[in-house]
């Protein structure tokens, strides 16, 4: 069996503004196996159980849940069999079932869908996961309450009624809108209620979404070229600024080591949450409609691909942080956090992309396919409006290797950066919208 896997007026503007979800127009269609029952689960619990529970809760978790790989009547070989048998604690409200190996959704990913049957008792079923550090904390589809009966089919938007905490939201405790698709950072859980308990079958899930988009090749006319040699790193977290450019404590999440040659710029980083980043300066005329990107980025495994997160810095004229390299030291050159730019207007806008593992790429990045995840100063009404990236504000791009590829380094092989108007216009290949304030 496979499983294949965001107050009067301020409300009006942003439903008014928001793009619509060209997705949600579409049909859906398995577009990929994502795990298979009846091979190797690696990672899952034969119970449920949580990291924040006392001595005394997870014993008593042991002894009263199971969940268990195993042929159920009705299901497609093996399926899930999830028993409840005491109340759990009430914290955190979201417990894990089963983990899929999911750290990465591709643009057209829309839903979940599985079949569950309760056989007993009463289970309310959601999946999600945590988001890059930059965004929305942890954040799941809406639930689905299922009480018992035969079996169905249920579904489960990653797009449309996300929900979402503040547990680490530092960029994101104003946001006006979720995203999952794009930002999710650990692997895609399915999930139950805390309150859940009784008996419950799980089989058949798999991952919908629309055809993918086209590539087409095209070529640029370019506008601006950036100066490797400017490069600069920073950090988005005020502690691990501290710990990375302090004299007696080792840091975790370090700087990426930049070298550069003839060649252009290598930057090597070790993805250990995003909050480590490398930026290079580039102007961006008015009337560019995408950037390129051209290089070689290496994860030293053996995975196919390469997961990169770009944040195109912007910042108004005199109201922008100096990114300005320091080249003293071995720590970051700069700290980007609300705290360190008090009194700044600036912000950042992100895309993902998804590459094979070293080979030489160009990488078109459409300007239409950045969302803002961050504004302050004068540039925050932006960010509340989710209004496009304005060429003209642009001041540097930057990226990192998400949290998903720190088993081992990534290098970043860069031979040329520019601004260029591609004929005839991008498409994007993110078009959700995401979830809005509105919509919750």
């Amino acid at each position: 069996m496979k499983i294949n896997f965001f107050r009067l007026l301020f409300f009006v503007l942003l439903a008014w503004t928001f793009p619509r979800n060209v997705l949600s127009q579409e049909s859906s269609e398995s577009i990929v196996v994502v795990e298979d029952f009846e091979e190797n689960s690696a990672g899952n619990s034969p119970t449920i159980s949580h990291w924040r529970w006392t001595k005394e809760q997870k014993e008593s978790a042991t002894r009263s849940t199971s969940v268990a790989r195993q042929p159920i009547p009705g299901a497609t070989k093996n399926g899930i069999k999830v028993i409840v048998g005491e109340k759990l604690p009430n914290e955190p409200q979201w417990l894990t079932i089963w983990h899929t190996p999911i750290d990465y959704l591709p643009p057209e990913a829309r839903k979940v869908r599985f079949r569950a049957k309760v056989v007993s008792g009463s289970f309310t079923l959601t999946c999600g996961s945590a988001t890059t550090y930059f965004a929305c904390s942890d954040v799941w589809t809406k639930p689905r309450t299922l009480l018992p009966g035969d079996w169905q089919t249920i579904e489960l938007s990653l797009v449309d009624g996300l929900e979402r905490n503040f547990r680490r939201a530092v960029f994101s405790s104003v946001s006006p809108v979720i995203h999952y698709t794009r930002w999710i950072q650990e692997p895609l859980r399915i999930m139950m209620d805390s309150s859940s308990q009784g008996e419950l079958w799980i089989d058949d899930v798999t991952l919908l979404g629309s055809a993918p988009l086209p590539v087409t090749s095209q070529t640029p006319e370019i506008l601006s070229k950036a100066n490797l040699a400017q490069a600069f790193t920073f950090a988005t977290d005020d502690k691990e600024f501290d710990l990375a450019n302090g004299q007696k404590t080792q840091a975790t999440r370090k700087p990426a080591v930049l070298e550069f040659s003839e060649e252009g710029l290598c930057a090597r980083q070790r993805g250990l949450e995003e909050m480590s980043f490398v930026g290079i300066p580039l102007t961006v005329p008015n009337g560019a409609n995408a950037l390129r990107f051209r290089g070689r980025v290496v994860h030293e495994s053996n995975r196919p691909f390469v997961v990169v997160d770009f944040l195109a810095l912007v910042a108004q004229e005199n109201q922008a942080p100096a990114l300005t390299p320091t080249r003293g030291g071995k720590g970051f050159d700069l700290c980007l956090t609300p705290k360190r730019t008090t009194g700044l207007s600036w912000g950042f806008y992100h895309a993902r992309r998804r590459v094979p593992n070293n080979q030489e790429v160009t990488l078109d990045l459409p300007l239409v396919d950045f969302v803002s995840a961050y504004g302050q100063g004068n540039l925050r009404p932006d960010h509340q409006l989710q209004l496009p990236l304005k060429p003209s504000e642009m001041v540097a791009l930057s990226f990192t290797s998400p949290f998903g590829q720190r088993s081992a380094d990534t290098v970043f092989h860069i031979h040329s950066l520019e601004s260029v108007i591609l004929t005839p216009t991008p498409m994007q290949t993110y078009p959700q919208s995401g979830t809005t304030l509105s919509e919750r």
